[in-house]
């Protein structure tokens, strides 16, 4: 009895380690289902990754597409976005020339400064006319004639400029009378003839350094959001400050928002005078 209640003890002792050890066993899936699983979770993970990618991606694409006035067929319905900017901006420029012709002496310096601001918008389309047209696919050998056509155009516009300080109404006259003549020959896709030649003569075409001020703006967009980030703000309060400072150093960078700011302060400080 003795040797039979040992064996009966040892038994009993082993019993739970074996149910134990079955339990473990019984929580994983079979050798046969395991690879399948892993290919499942990989697939998963990847379509997670690809989807990321694509919803960062897609904004960054448009962008860019709308930016270079692209033609292409899924980007027609956003085609007046930036084929008939140049012609807007440029009877702003026509309205601002107006108003400045009919100025009073006391009133005309700001006028003269509406009218420079507006060109300068103006000329940056310009600049970009054969892209926001859409006629010339990218890459083109085209492009490099029409890009040193455009600058010439700018150049010329800049010469009007000038003349604003010597001979105010003669120069506002001429320099309304070209935009005129460059939105005519633009919206009938004469993007490589926007003035004649012969008013191009001895004029050196102005260089278009676009993609170094988008460059530029999109670094100082970057350091303002990540310096941000290091400011003692609550959590609940730091996507605001980096959003914030990101939006204001791109305006910096690259909008004329600033000077119309200043100029809003100085009329503001006028009136309270």
């Amino acid at each position: 009895m003795g040797l039979d209640r040992g064996v009966v003890s040892a038994a009993a002792s082993r019993a739970p380690s074996h149910t134990t050890g079955a339990s473990a066993e019984s929580g994983l899936p079979p050798a046969i289902l395991q690879g399948p699983i892993v290919l499942a979770v990989l697939a998963l993970m990847a379509a997670l990754i690809a989807a990321l990618v694509v919803m960062f991606a897609a904004p960054v694409v448009a962008f860019v597409v709308v930016w270079r006035g692209s033609a292409s067929t899924p980007w027609r319905s956003g085609r007046w976005v930036t084929r008939y900017r140049l012609v807007h901006n440029a009877a702003l420029t026509l309205r601002a020339c107006t108003a400045a012709s009919t100025a009073s002496a006391d009133d005309q310096p700001r006028r003269l400064r509406e009218v420079a601001r507006r060109l300068a918008v103006t000329s940056r389309l310009i600049a970009r006319s054969y892209r926001d047209a859409g006629s010339v696919r990218w890459p083109s050998h085209r492009r490099k004639a029409l890009r040193r056509h455009t600058g010439l155009v700018i150049a010329k516009l800049r010469v009007l400029e000038s003349r604003l300080d010597t001979d105010c109404d003669a120069a506002l006259r001429e320099l309304a009378a070209t935009l005129i003549a460059v939105c005519d020959r633009y919206v009938h896709g004469r993007v490589g003839a926007l003035l004649d030649e012969e008013a191009l003569t001895g004029l050196e075409p102005v260089r278009d350094w676009e993609w170094l001020r988008l460059i530029a703006a999109l670094l100082a967009c970057t350091g303002a959001a990540a310096g941000a980030s290091f400011l003692p703000i609550p959590d609940a309060g730091q996507p605001y400050a980096i959003g914030g400072t990101a939006a204001a150093a791109f305006m910096l960078a690259y909008t004329d928002q600033p000077a119309r700011a200043l100029e809003l302060w100085d009329r503001i400080g006028r009136t309270g005078a």
